[in-house]
């Protein structure tokens, strides 16, 4: 299920996090496809934006498959609840 239909223009993100040592980036869901069997994990698209809600390319490149993955994580684990 396709959930951002341009993700060129400003997005709303699911939720907000930092990353490289504490520069805040929102993570907006773009695919979401929802486990087949109980105890997977559902697949996800997403991607990173920036304080005013534009895409973040430039940081998604700079970021490691490891910071990448924590991302993945979060979103997976996450219960909508801020700390």
């Amino acid at each position: 299920m396709k959930l951002n239909n341009n993700p060129n223009r400003w997005a709303y993100p699911y939720f907000q996090t930092t990353v490289r040592g504490g520069l805040p980036v929102g993570v907006v869901i773009s695919e979401y496809h929802p486990p087949e069997d109980y105890g997977e994990e559902p697949e996800i698209e997403f991607f990173l934006v920036d304080s005013k809600g534009y895409k973040a390319e430039w940081l998604e490149r700079l970021l490691s498959d490891e910071e990448m993955n924590e991302i993945y994580k979060d979103l997976v684990y996450y219960d909508g609840q801020e700390d």
